[in-house]
């Protein structure tokens, strides 16, 4: 006769917090490639049999450089208005002007993974992951502007310098996530964690149009408290 085993109930194992470095690979045209950091924080239960799900929520920032960013921005208040009136300020000898474009964009994807663990080294345990979700973003555009006038009959030049932004582009993108981790369980109450992941973007919403990136890789270190 066979006797059927108990399932394993789902237990709430632990929570982390995490430092993490991004690498970003462009999809968007004339964008380089570049790097960005962040934060971010965990849930974990513990299914069985190695088995873990989790809740992984991550907020980062990545500076963007991007060839023509105006132009590919396609901001109306510069094509439009004051592209005009720059160019005008620049024939005029008495105005020096710089003028930088600035990029940055932040993510904040929150996951569904399921974990497995394949290896065991005594406190050492090394997982595989893969998870889905949504990420919210926002890109900012500014131009970094320094302006000097002189007034040649006293003598005297005017410098001042302020940030021009244009309206940022924000919405929802899908993300899939691959990861692999070595976890160290120091104690019962500490454990150390080193992960990897690589994650993909799927634009099938509207308002991720002006999301720029197709994939990012990234590295965190965590420090977890276990339950």
């Amino acid at each position: 006769m066979m006797v059927s085993q108990p399932v394993a109930g789902v237990k709430f194992d632990r929570l982390s917090i995490q430092a993490t470095g991004v690498r970003i690979v462009p999809y968007e045209t004339g964008v380089r490639r570049g790097f960005g950091y962040g934060f971010g924080c965990r849930a974990y239960w513990d299914v069985g049999m190695g088995w873990r799900i989790g809740l992984l929520n991550q907020h980062w920032y990545a500076p963007l450089e991007q060839q023509n960013a105006i132009i590919q921005w396609g901001w109306d208040y510069w094509l439009k208005i004051y592209g005009n009136a720059v160019y005008e300020a620049r024939q005029d000898p008495v105005y020096r002007m710089e003028l930088k474009p600035r990029q940055a964009l932040q993510v904040k994807p929150v996951l569904l993974m399921i974990d497995k663990r394949v290896a065991r080294f005594g406190g050492l345990a090394l997982f595989t992951g893969a998870g889905v979700g949504a990420a919210w973003y926002s890109r900012q555009l500014w131009l970094e502007e320094k302006w000097e006038k002189d007034f040649p009959s006293i003598g005297y030049t005017y410098a001042y310098s302020f940030r021009n932004h244009a309206d940022p582009r924000r919405g929802w993108i899908g993300v899939s996530r691959l990861a692999l981790r070595l976890q160290w369980d120091k104690n019962d109450r500490f454990a150390i964690g080193f992960s990897a992941g690589y994650e993909s973007f799927n634009r099938n919403r509207k308002d991720a149009a002006r999301f720029p990136l197709s994939k990012i890789i990234d590295g965190n270190i965590e420090l977890q408290l276990r339950y």
